[in-house]
């Protein structure tokens, strides 16, 4: 069954009222939305930003680290043997004690010094620094063993002001007595 249609009149007796049926959203409702998602917009921009910095920073600690590895697998590889009780290193300088150092590029490709341009989010050109470091190995002879040798390899660099270092140490006897 089909009930009438209400007739509504306007205050004070006169014809009927007219009902404004409201559709969308009023500007003062469109802005509060639009406010709230600036906001929100805002704080994962920001949050992707500090994960992008705390990521390139973990690329440069496993450059760093895998440099570092990779000077103590070479040094406990090297041939190392006992000669009527005399240390004789193989040809290779990485057994022979001393210290080297060198300059190596930890996150960034091209040349040691100056910037890379890299294309960006909505094609926009920005400049990441080339982050260099110092890789400094040392091989000394321990103190009240017989041909033992130890290697330091350590591997310093400054990224957005700060100082890191990475050291690894390994020990080896000789290949045979």
């Amino acid at each position: 069954m089909k009930l009438p249609s209400p007739v509504l009149c306007a205050p004070g007796g006169g014809g009927p009222l007219r009902v404004r049926l409201r559709a969308g959203f009023s500007l003062v409702e469109l802005m509060v939305g639009l406010g709230i998602v600036l906001v929100a917009m805002l704080a994962v921009v920001s949050s992707m930003n500090a994960l992008n910095a705390n990521a390139s920073h973990n690329r440069t600690v496993t450059a760093a680290r895998a440099i570092a590895e990779s000077n103590v697998r070479e040094f406990l590889a090297t041939p190392y043997a006992l000669e009527d009780g005399v240390a004789r290193a193989s040809n290779r300088d990485i057994i022979r004690p001393g210290t080297r150092t060198q300059t190596v590029t930890l996150a960034g490709t091209g040349a040691a010094t100056g910037t890379q341009t890299l294309s960006r989010l909505f094609g926009a050109n920005r400049e990441m620094a080339i982050i260099t470091g110092t890789h400094t190995s040392l091989t000394e002879a321990v103190a009240g063993s017989v041909g033992m040798v130890r290697i330091t390899s350590r591997v310093a660099w400054t990224e957005r002001g700060r100082n890191y270092t990475i050291e690894l140490v390994g020990i080896r006897a000789p290949d045979s007595i």
